[in-house]
């Protein structure tokens, strides 16, 4: 390129920087007619230029500011929709108020009684995250073992399991302290109390998963302290009266999940007054 046209080159550019700025200008300000005014202050064989540049984004652009802003209602909707369990994260690690924020929104869910019986471990420590996983996997390693199965597949899953438990920036250990709950001296109404206090902390961990969502984040659920919940207690020292119910893990997300399938309406719901109607 000679010297006289690489100064010709250069000085498209700053014009069409220019007819770029004035179409972004005119078109937020809504005076009209911008591409009069442009073809006015620029030079006509630039602005196929500018659009080229600024055509797609300043299209995405007008859409947005045309949308009505979402109600409540809306963006509660996106927020459950958009929930997919997450269980690859990035390296970015969880600053402490984000972890709040989004246990202050569990402890917003409702509870049987009010008696809030949700109790939370928030584990972002590498140590104590491999002493949980390395004790979990080997209560599992025994308890598949005992049923026979094999042993690379037994391997295969403490492998995952540790990894799920160590990669993850933030462990949540979601646990249960039912005694609060109401006291009956008969074993049907003492289960009763006890499910009501399980129901209240799902619902809560419900509340976490969507916080974590509208913040950004990807979590998952893993209920595999339930079947080792001793092993739980004394891994995390969990004080006296906790019970683990689950883990949650958080993180910035590596991937967006994937889509499961649901149920249509027609299998889960059961309306007596409409089939009395029908009949």
């Amino acid at each position: 390129m000679s010297g006289g046209d690489a100064d010709q080159h250069a000085t498209t550019k700053i014009v069409s920087r220019r007819a770029c700025a004035l179409i972004l200008t005119k078109t937020l300000t809504n005076r009209r007619p911008c591409v009069t005014m442009i073809f006015e202050t620029v030079d006509p064989h630039d602005i196929a230029d500018a659009l080229d540049i600024l055509l797609l984004p300043l299209l995405c652009l007008m859409r947005g500011l045309n949308r009505a802003p979402m109600t409540v209602g809306e963006k509660l909707g996106s927020v459950i929709h958009k929930r997919r369990s997450i269980r690859r994260y990035q390296l970015a690690q969880i600053g402490h108020a984000v972890i709040e924020r989004l246990l202050r929104a569990a402890a917003q869910a409702p509870s049987a009684h009010n008696r809030q019986p949700w109790r939370f471990v928030v584990l972002d420590d590498i140590a104590a995250k491999k002493t949980l996983a390395t004790a979990m996997g080997q209560r599992l390693r025994m308890d598949r073992t005992a049923d026979g199965d094999d042993p690379k597949s037994i391997e295969a899953d403490v492998s995952r399991s540790y990894s799920r438990i160590t990669e993850a920036p933030v462990v949540i250990l979601v646990c249960m302290d039912s005694r609060d709950m109401d006291e009956y001296r008969d074993e049907r109404r003492r289960q009763a109390e006890y499910l009501m206090a399980v129901q209240s902390t799902a619902m809560a961990t419900q509340n976490l998963l969507l916080a974590a969502e509208q913040e950004g984040l990807g979590a998952c659920v893993m209920c595999a302290p339930l079947f080792c919940p001793e092993v739980v207690a004394e891994a995390s020292q969990l004080p006296t009266g906790w019970k683990a119910q689950m883990l949650v893990t958080v993180g910035q997300p590596d991937n967006t999940g994937k889509h499961r399938p649901r149920r249509p309406l027609s299998d889960i719901i059961i309306w007596p007054a409409k089939n009395q109607a029908a009949s």
